[in-house]
């Protein structure tokens, strides 16, 4: 009967070890993680002059998944994407949605005569979407476009890697 004893608190103490360990080594560093993203996320959003309190979700579409190049009209992939993006809008409710429209460094090379600049193609993108939302159901008093053209890159425009990171659509939407 001892040795069932000593056996157990054995166990015991084997299982703590392992629980103190677990804890420690796995645990603590993964909520540090977590802590340190959500700081670095309100950084990042008080950088980009948003206010932390508000809470919005912001979705980013890449625009070569959504328009044809160079221009301003909807791909019916990039309409079906929408489609999925505003319905999910509808179902979790909003009060404010904002569509950010940005694009690469590199200058217009098609259709110069109807976009003389990236901002200009921008600018078209963005009511394009805002217009393609309130057709489909949005409120067209909480919604509103804004064309950053090349002033706000997120990666450096020298590799094409970078540039299609730039040439992006970002839709923020304020519950």
């Amino acid at each position: 009967m001892k040795f069932l004893n000593w056996f157990l608190i054995l166990i015991i103490l084997i299982m703590t070890g392992i629980g103190l360990y677990f804890y420690y080594y796995e645990y603590l560093p993964i909520k540090k993680a977590f802590y340190d993203v959500e700081k670095e996320n309100k950084k990042l959003i008080s950088i980009s002059g948003y206010s932390t309190n508000k809470n919005f979700t912001k979705i980013v579409i890449q625009t070569d998944k959504i328009f044809k190049p160079g221009s301003d009209e909807l791909t019916e992939e990039g309409k079906n994407y929408l489609n999925e993006i505003i319905q999910e809008i509808k179902r979790k409710g909003y009060s404010e949605i904002k569509i950010e429209s940005h694009t690469d460094s590199i200058p217009i090379q098609t259709n110069k005569h109807i976009y003389p600049t990236n901002w200009e193609l921008a600018a078209h993108r963005a009511t394009v979407i805002v217009r393609y939302f309130i057709s489909n159901g949005i409120k067209e008093d909480k919604i509103s476009a804004t064309s950053y053209g090349d002033s706000k890159p997120i990666a450096t425009n020298s590799t094409e890697e970078g540039r299609k990171q730039n040439r992006r659509i970002e839709i923020l939407v304020f519950q």
